[in-house]
């Protein structure tokens, strides 16, 4: 698969800073850009022919801006737009947490690639953000049944190759300032990576109600699980004790 994982980041991340709480006392804030910075970042990068390249540093940099306004500024649909942004799936409790993305041209088969940065509140209405090391469009957004914890699934899918639409589900911890990315979560043979699952031309779809992950062949050009030399076979996944275990 041509997608560029990147690698899992750190284990508590506060507003998408890796920084304990004495070097962030003593480091001033930055200056959050302006709209029409976050404008200009976002497009230029749309526009930006070469692909990848940059091994994702452009996306990156603007990842960084998208995230520095994020912090200050909560936005509708409508106003993410404006700045280039699309506005994903929103959760319904206290946190609001809000899935936001902008793309770029790959450059090759894969066409269209998307970025993405969560947006969240703590109990006092402050404002975090960070960009996530996940390349996919998200469109669901799940509370996980985690007694003591504030846990999500985001289902999305993004094209892989000509011959590849990769499927993904990942899983996000909240605790209060901070967002939780390497829980092991998933544990499915030479397709999971703690909290992500991706799989070609295998779909993904959730019962909230009892909790449980169906993946299923999607259909289209390419075969299920395109790069395994095995016949995909349907399976469910349970959500259980903070992990998703597979169902005989």
């Amino acid at each position: 698969m041509q997608y560029r994982f990147k690698p899992p980041l750190g284990l508590l991340v506060a507003g998408g800073l890796f920084m304990s709480a004495a070097i962030q006392a003593q480091t001033p804030a930055r200056k959050a850009p302006t709209a029409l910075e976050v404008i200009n970042a976002v497009a230029h990068l749309a526009s930006f022919h070469q692909g990848e390249a940059d091994d994702g540093e452009m996306a990156v940099r603007v990842g960084r801006k998208v995230v520095a306004y994020l912090k200050a500024h909560k936005l509708s649909a409508s106003e993410a737009g404006k700045l280039g942004l699309t506005l994903g799936p929103v959760s319904r409790d206290a946190a609001q947490l809000r899935v936001c993305s902008f793309s770029h041209e790959s450059g090759g088969t894969r066409g269209t690639v998307d970025n993405v940065v969560v947006q969240w509140q703590n109990a006092a209405g402050e404002l975090f953000a960070y960009y996530l090391p996940v390349e996919s469009y998200f469109t669901t957004l799940y509370p996980l049944t985690a007694p003591g914890r504030t846990m999500y699934l985001l289902l999305g899918h993004e094209k892989g190759s000509g011959l590849c639409l990769g499927y993904t589900a990942y899983v996000l911890e909240l605790k209060g300032n901070y967002l939780i990315l390497d829980n092991q979560v998933f544990s499915v043979k030479d397709h999971s990576n703690k909290n992500e699952l991706t799989i070609c031309n295998v779909a993904m779809t959730f019962n909230p109600a009892r909790q449980i992950l169906s993946l299923d062949d999607a259909g289209g050009p390419g075969k299920a699980d395109f790069y395994s030399d095995e016949p995909f076979k349907p399976f469910k996944l349970i959500f259980r004790q903070g992990r998703f275990v597979r169902l005989p």
